[in-house]
């Protein structure tokens, strides 16, 4: 029997240690679940320093502190110590593409920055979907650093029941193939169960010791829960995986609440 319990924050529905260095895969909102939880623990006195190891429009990590960008790991690290005195919050990069993208640190670099404690909580995006809400990713996905102590793999509730096509999934003919599905066939929770508990799926570079509680986000008002709990319960009941997350996280009324194998 599984429990679902509402939660009034998105910390308290990961399950958040004193500090972490928590990941985010996946698609569906990864970016909106990384700014909702930082300005949720900036709120709390926390300090927090948000990174990628990817690629992310550098106005995507707007009103998260200043945005330090540097090639030389010592610079940046001043950088951010820097910023952290003035201010809770920070991000950082390596340097600014031509597009405008923020090019992302190398996974070796957070490592370092966490260990110097520079901050209580390092949040990273570490995978890239185009938009889409639901992927699997390539050989070379996603970019967890190795001293992750968390990893959210996120998925957009919207893709249920939209055809397995580039259209709605990020890297299709890998989600086909995970979840023994037709390409072109609806979308439906058991396909994104079998992605996400799958270690090529979403528990792919995962670092040892390092949780797994996965986010179903976009779960926009009351008529999205049925199909939230409904998807969370099968990825539960996969037996990979302890705590879910449902959530609204980037929707005009945030909304929150934990599934997990123990009664609430």
């Amino acid at each position: 029997m599984f429990g679902f319990k509402l939660e009034l924050t998105l910390r308290a529905a990961l399950g958040l240690a004193e500090m972490e260095l928590a990941a985010f895969t996946g698609g569906g909102g990864k970016t909106a679940a990384l700014r909702r939880l930082a300005r949720e623990l900036a709120e709390a006195g926390r300090t927090v320093v948000a990174a990628t190891t990817t690629k992310v429009y550098r106005e995507q990590f707007a009103g998260l502190g200043e945005v330090v960008v540097s090639g030389d790991y010592r610079s940046l690290l001043a950088g951010l110590r820097r910023a952290l005195a003035s201010g809770k919050m920070a991000a950082a990069g390596r340097e600014t593409a031509p597009d405008g993208k923020l090019v992302g640190l190398p996974a070796q670099w957070v490592d370092e920055l966490w260990r110097t404690g520079i901050a209580d909580y390092l949040l990273v995006e570490a995978d890239g979907s185009r938009g889409r809400s639901l992927k699997a990713p390539a050989e070379h996905e996603p970019v967890i650093p190795g001293a992750a102590t968390l990893v959210v793999p996120v998925v957009g509730l919207d893709v249920l029941g939209r055809p397995l096509t580039a259209e709605f999934v990020h890297r299709p003919e890998l989600v086909a193939r995970l979840a023994g599905a037709a390409q072109g066939s609806p979308v439906t929770a058991e396909v994104v169960s079998k992605v996400i508990t799958h270690p090529r799926g979403s528990r792919k570079g995962v670092p040892s010791g390092a949780r797994v509680v996965p986010l179903i986000n976009k779960v926009d008002g009351p008529a999205g829960q049925p199909a939230a709990r409904e998807l969370a319960e099968k990825i539960l009941s996969a037996g990979e995986i302890r705590r879910v997350v449902l959530a609204s996280c980037g929707g005009k009324q945030f909304f929150c609440s934990v599934a997990g194998e123990v009664s609430f």
